[in-house]
Parts: C-alpha cells; structure tokens; sequence
C-alpha cells in the first residue's frame, strides 16, 4: 500500500483529501504544518507528499527546500488557495501545483501519475 503524507494547516483540508485518498486505498498521515511534516517524512517514509504553501513554522516551499536538501526523490505536490503565478514553481522539480479549492479527482489523477512515473525510473 503506497503511502501518503497530507501537509495543510487548514484541519478541513487534511480530513477531506485525507478521507478519499484512505477510501481509495493509500495509507495516509497528516500533518498541520511544515515542521510536523518533516518529522513525519522521516517516520512515515511516505511514497509522495501534499503540502500547503502557506502554513505556519515552515511553509511549503521552505519544507520543499529541506526535503531537496535531505536527498528526498519522491513526488511532491504543492497546493494553496493563492496564485502563485508570481513565483516561479515551474524551476521547482515538484510533481505538481494544484490551486484551492480541490478537485479531489484532478488530485488522484496527479498522484496515481506521480507514483507510475516514480515505479518507472526507479527501474
């Protein structure tokens, strides 16, 4: 069973994807901001990791920094209810920038994506 760490300061967010992704048969943990999350990354080991851009302690791209600078290789998706047009995420090797509110469905297509292609080049 792939594994799935859900990182968003907004309860509602956590609980709802969180939901879906255990009904679809991942194992997931969460966590509510950045700092939580990086601790889960080292005892969870999840396959790939959800966060939130904008979170307390340590945001996203602040998590997404640390994480590159521990060797992590697995997909990351980053979301947030801001535009982050500005910003230029597309330098980022991240899996994927999904806006607020979530389509659910979109989100599964990206994961199930992010974890076919991970199978692939780890051959």
């Amino acid at each position: 069973m792939k594994r799935i760490l859900i990182i968003d300061d907004d309860p509602s967010t956590t609980e709802s994807i969180g939901s879906y992704l255990k009904d679809v048969g991942y194992e997931v943990a969460t966590a509510s901001d950045g700092l939580e999350g990086l601790e889960l990354v080292k005892k969870f080991d999840p396959d790939l990791v959800i966060s939130d851009i904008r979170m307390p302690k340590l945001n996203g791209l602040e998590l997404y920094s640390v994480l590159k600078k521990m060797k992590f290789t697995k997909p990351i998706i980053l979301i947030s209810a801001f535009d982050y047009a500005d910003t230029s995420l597309e330098k980022l090797k991240i899996t994927a920038f999904i806006e607020k509110p979530i389509n659910i469905f979109e989100l599964n297509d990206f994961i199930k994506q992010a974890l076919f292609q991970k199978e692939i080049t780890t051959f």
